[in-house]
């Protein structure tokens, strides 16, 4: 694994004197339903815009680890329901139980499978000090 000192984004952070902010992001694990729907964090569907009773599209970009999920922009049509979930693709569906990240000042919403971390836990595990 890389060493985080010889990161560019905290050399660029850094040469632009400002620190990254902890608390930019809020986050939550939550469980999948036996359907596939995931009831999203309220801080996920206050930063996508979503208001109890109404039923709210927004996009989502994919890759083999995560769905991110913004307001408007580029990417597929999912649908938020009226109660705050979303159906998660089969693809992404590998464990029961899910982290959401929502960051307010960029409108986005991360869902990551808990499995990816136990997998990044495994290989930080085996690493030399």
């Amino acid at each position: 694994m890389p060493d985080p000192r010889t990161s560019p984004a905290l050399r660029q952070l850094a040469a632009i004197g400002r620190d990254p902010d902890p608390l930019a992001w809020s986050w939550a694990v939550v469980r999948l339903e036996l359907c596939g729907r995931l009831l999203l964090s309220p801080e996920a569907r206050t930063t996508l815009g979503a208001r109890p009773g109404h039923v709210l599209d927004v996009r989502g970009l994919c890759n083999t680890t995560a769905l991110v999920l913004r307001a408007i922009g580029r990417g597929r049509t999912i649908t938020v329901d009226r109660r705050g979930r979303i159906y998660v693709p089969m693809w992404l569906r590998r464990g029961p139980s899910y982290l959401i990240g929502a960051r307010a000042d960029s409108a986005t919403v991360v869902l990551v499978p808990v499995t990816v971390l136990d997998a990044l836990g495994d290989d930080l595990e085996g690493e030399e000090p």
